[in-house]
């Protein structure tokens, strides 16, 4: 896998850098969390969306609090205050969440688990609403997490069962659009 480091090392003011593998930790208000182990993510990303590794060539994975796992540049931060490092793309606490952010950024390279939607569909999904989607239209997408896409642009993450999708976009992401 090329360029893909995945560190943990405690740097000032923002996450950790992540090396090796997963483990349970506390945070500060006493909750348990599972800090997501990087061959079981990225096993996750192929199995589930058909994301092959090498996309994440060149990135670092960094840990966060309460199970973040973080994307960002494989540049050099010593010395510098960073609040966060890189863009929330999975969260671990009983299983991997993708994130829509992880999503909207990779997935025109995402080949399994994505359904493209009708522009009545996408115009309730950005404003935040759960959609039913007709079972013929699905396919061998399989319940769970799934892309949902509009004309081929990426919306974001929903999570199917049978045939509803419940919205997971972020409220600070969503939009009452009056034209789509």
């Amino acid at each position: 896998m090329g360029g893909l480091r995945y560190r943990r090392d405690r740097h000032e003011g923002g996450g950790s850098h992540y090396e090796g593998h997963g483990s349970r930790h506390e945070d500060d208000r006493g909750k348990h969390h599972d800090e997501p182990d990087k061959d079981e993510v990225l096993g996750y990303f192929e199995s589930r969306f058909g994301l092959d590794p090498s996309v994440f060539d060149g990135y670092v994975f960094y840990i966060g609090g309460r199970g973040r796992l973080y994307l960002g540049p494989s540049a050099d931060m010593n010395g510098l205050r960073v609040a966060t490092t890189g863009l929330t793309i999975a969260r671990s606490d009983g299983g991997i969440k993708p994130t829509t952010n992880l999503l909207q950024c990779f997935g025109s390279r995402v080949t399994k688990n994505r359904i493209d939607i009708s522009r009545a569909d996408a115009a309730e999904f950005i404003r935040g609403s759960d959609i039913r989607i007709d079972p013929a239209v699905l396919g061998d997408v399989s319940d769970g997490y799934v892309l949902l896409v509009y004309q081929g642009c990426p919306l974001g993450c929903g999570l199917l069962k049978q045939d509803c999708v419940k919205n997971m976009l972020p409220k600070a992401k969503r939009l009452n659009l009056q034209h789509l």
